[in-house]
């Protein structure tokens, strides 16, 4: 197995995540997420139901995996022809997200990056972001992780392959 993406846990960094699986084809098995809470010194592995595919196209975006800094059991995973993947135990079970506007194949590089948006709100809020390679609607975001909705105003045609936050909350991809 190659690893598709990786994940590091920004309250525990000893907890580090890495999404293993090489190719979605019919014949690859299901792959799993690698969790170590000794900076990488050993890991658990945890199953997961769906394919992931290191070596297909789109294999340099990402990250695909992140971790809620505000609630660090919850991970996040974006997969390539089975939508939104979150898990509530530190990465060992997963469940799809159903809520979540795409839940199959797009363009054979799927859900490319998972961001959180951190805020000083009290009580903490935060904005998880979705990008996908869908050119209809590239980007999408959630204050609950339930309820999803496009960005507004996002250009379309084209779909990011990674995107990262400026000083000012500035999402850029």
């Amino acid at each position: 197995m190659r690893t598709e993406s990786i994940a590091v846990d920004p309250v525990q960094p000893w907890r580090v995540y890495l999404a293993q699986g090489t190719y979605t084809q019919s014949w690859a098995g299901n792959r799993a997420i690698l969790a170590s809470d000794n900076f990488g010194t050993t890991f658990r592995r945890s199953d997961l139901p769906i394919k992931l595919g290191s070596n297909e196209a789109g294999r340099y975006s990402g990250e695909r995996l992140g971790v809620d800094p505000q609630d660090h059991n919850v991970l996040y995973l974006g997969s390539r022809n089975n939508g939104l993947w979150k898990s509530s135990e530190f990465g060992r079970a997963w469940n799809q997200v159903t809520t979540f506007p795409i839940t199959s194949a797009t363009n054979g590089v799927g859900l490319i990056f998972v961001k959180f948006l951190e805020t000083s709100q009290k009580p903490p809020k935060e904005t998880i972001y979705v990008g996908s390679s869908a050119t209809d609607i590239p980007l999408y975001s959630s204050t609950d992780g339930v309820t999803w909705q496009a960005v507004v105003n996002q250009p379309t045609g084209f779909y990011p392959t990674n995107g990262a936050f400026g000083p000012d909350g500035t999402l850029y991809t």
